[in-house]
């Protein structure tokens, strides 16, 4: 009786054991993060202009974020060059579900908004340049609001809009940019002013994100935004969402031809495209879903990252095309052009 008791003592310490060891492995969350292939989407479901046809040929590339993995599949990962692993900072520990809610929504609006004013922008002054006769007139209305805050320690919340700093306006992000980068290297006391009118005092150093605040007024043609998609974050699709407006509203005819793109759009004078995270997620993705073509930054090129050296081993699959800036951009889109339909 006794050795049954033995034995049953030490099977039950083992199935307790092996218990704990599943529940590690299996359905206790890491540390870690982590990055696979997602999907792509055709621009044209977020945009639609009134009594203009909306290019179909252009495609955003989202990827699929694991907030938490477990230890079992943070290991089976390591084995996959398709999935980027990251560990969590303290900052991502600290933010809640409905924090990354809201910034993937802030990112988003700012990135459309800015799609939108970069492409009516760009083809306006194009249409002029080029006496594109044959096209209606193209035009925008907006105002400038200020940075709505992204990320900030200590000092200010998700969403916080700062329309003044030590009691200067802007009309323009680039501007409104350049001061207070001015003001964080001369080390100088920085007093942002909200759109509720509170008023708040930096003395020390610290981190911000911000994005450009937009308030479109009116367009023409007129364009309709379809709001549900803001509900999946992201600035990353800025520079195609640009590119297909730009098509569109010049009646660029590119007929069957798929055309993916990653980068944001940044508000300065030369309409920069930005690097964006998870590019070679994003490769494979788009190789996957079979496009023609797959428009990046061009930091990308030369980059000495190693996803952008994995991405550019997938070069024999995909025709990659590296862009600086929507002019660059829109130069190749007229290469793409030339070479397959006239």
């Amino acid at each position: 009786m006794v050795n049954l008791h033995m034995k049953n003592k030490r099977l039950k310490f083992v199935l307790i054991f092996l218990y704990i060891a599943v529940a590690v492995l299996f359905v206790l969350p890491s540390n870690f993060q982590a990055i696979t292939p997602g999907n792509v989407t055709n621009v044209d479901t977020v945009f639609e202009l009134k009594d203009t046809e909306t290019s179909d040929n252009f495609f955003t590339v989202s990827v699929i974020s694991y907030f938490r993995v477990t230890h079992f599949q943070k290991f089976l990962a390591t084995f996959d060059k398709r999935i980027d692993l990251s560990k969590r900072t303290e900052y991502d520990e600290s933010l809640s579900f409905s924090d990354t809610v809201k910034q993937g929504k802030i990112s988003k609006e700012s990135s459309i908004n800015s799609s939108i004013i970069a492409a009516y922008e760009f083809s306006r002054k194009y249409q002029e340049e080029n006496h594109l006769t044959h096209i209606d007139p193209i035009s925008i209305d907006y105002v400038y609001q200020g940075f709505i805050t992204y990320y900030a320690t200590n000092y200010l919340n998700i969403g916080d809009i700062i329309v003044k700093i030590n009691n200067q306006s802007f009309s323009d992000y680039a501007t409104q940019l350049e001061y207070l980068r001015s003001l964080i290297q001369t080390k100088d006391t920085i007093l942002f002013t909200l759109d509720d009118g509170k008023m708040i005092e930096i003395k020390e150093s610290t981190s911000f994100i911000f994005y450009p605040k937009y308030l479109i007024e009116k367009t023409i043609p007129q364009l309709e935004v379809q709001k549900a998609l803001l509900a999946s974050g992201g600035p990353s699709g800025g520079m195609i969402q640009t590119l297909s407006l730009v098509a569109s509203l010049l009646k660029l005819n590119l007929q069957d031809l798929k055309i993916a793109g990653t980068g944001t759009i940044e508000m300065d004078a030369n309409y920069t495209i930005g690097q964006i995270g998870g590019i070679l997620q994003k490769t494979h993705t788009v190789i996957k879903n079979k496009m023609d073509y797959f428009i990046v930054p061009d930091y990308y090129r030369t980059s000495l990252d190693i996803e952008a050296i994995e991405m550019r081993k997938l070069s024999d699959k995909i025709k990659i095309i590296y862009v600086t800036n929507l002019e660059e951009a829109m130069e190749r889109l007229v290469d793409i052009y030339e070479e397959h339909i006239l």
